[in-house]
């Protein structure tokens, strides 16, 4: 499966309802559940950001903006990609095209 093209209107909602939560709680749900959901790619995702943990350029604040700041974008990425998937398939069973 590819993935599917994103619409405004339903990246709109989905932040919308995204920024409800404050962005260290919404960065520890996304990576709670990209974990249980996608325990590989959550895997590969960290063995990504262990040069930032790592880093002694960066004082620990940055560091856990930076985490906090890709987690948040995943979290969004996600809840996006799987609303868009319900929406085409719901459009699909409708018979209705956007």
């Amino acid at each position: 499966m590819t993935l599917p093209v994103i619409t405004r209107t339903c990246l709109a909602a989905v932040v919308e309802k995204s920024v409800q939560t404050r962005p260290h709680l919404f960065a520890e749900e996304a990576m709670m559940q990209l974990k249980d959901e996608q325990p590989d790619l959550t895997a590969a995702i960290m063995s990504l950001l262990v040069p930032i943990v790592e880093s002694e350029a960066l004082d620990p604040p940055t560091i856990e903006l930076i985490l906090q700041t890709c987690f948040c974008v995943l979290g969004v990425t996600m809840r996006a990609t799987n609303a868009q998937v319900e929406a085409d398939e719901m459009n699909k069973a409708w018979g209705e095209t956007l």
